[in-house]
């Protein structure tokens, strides 16, 4: 049930000022490190977020295919 509402919300972020997906965005990895995460990203994470944020600035957002497969990834580590 909880990772559905999650995946509606996250769903919904899309239609929010790019300015407010930002915050959400800086807020979510914020929160992550500070609940003792142990991944790390790496350089070729961090370059792939910053190639969508670029991209949603434009109007360009990740799939929803797209988005489950990078919370798959960091789920389950």
């Amino acid at each position: 049930m909880m990772i559905k509402v999650l995946e509606d919300a996250l769903r919904r972020t899309k239609t929010w000022p790019q300015k407010d997906q930002e915050e959400l965005l800086r807020f979510l990895l914020d929160f992550e490190r500070r609940h003792g995460s142990e991944d790390v990203l790496s350089d070729e994470d961090w370059k792939l977020i910053e190639e969508r944020m670029r991209a949603a600035r434009h109007g360009n957002l990740a799939s929803d295919k797209e988005v489950k497969t990078v919370f798959a990834k960091y789920r389950s580590a």
